[in-house]
């Protein structure tokens, strides 16, 4: 945000695009280790900002696997958690999200 406030008029239009790209990479690698309740419930705020920044986001399948990773790890204790993500590793493995970074300029400003 800081940064974007001292950018120029003209990259302005890449604002969304960067915050969405940072809030999904930040969703990722919050909660691709051990599920702690405590990095679930951070993972589920930079989720909240890259779908408000990327709402192209929401059509995705990787989208509902990581709020359903977000949900488990948020509610289940942690252990029990652990032993769910274990046996649904299809829920676990959420490195599609990185899939979604959008790294296209746009045509002005290339």
């Amino acid at each position: 945000e800081r940064a974007f406030a001292q950018a120029p008029a003209s990259l302005q239009s890449l604002k969304k695009h960067s915050l969405g790209n940072i809030y999904k990479y930040l969703t990722y690698k919050t909660i691709q280790g051990y599920p702690l309740r405590q990095s679930s419930l951070v993972a589920a705020r930079y989720l909240w900002n890259a779908i408000l920044n990327d709402l192209n986001l929401l059509q995705t399948r990787v989208i509902w696997k990581v709020l359903l990773k977000v949900i488990i790890v948020a509610i289940l204790p942690e252990q029990f958690a652990l032993k769910v993500l274990e046996k649904l590793p299809q829920i676990s493995n959420i490195s599609a999200l990185l899939v979604h970074i959008k790294i296209d300029i746009p045509k002005n400003l290339a």
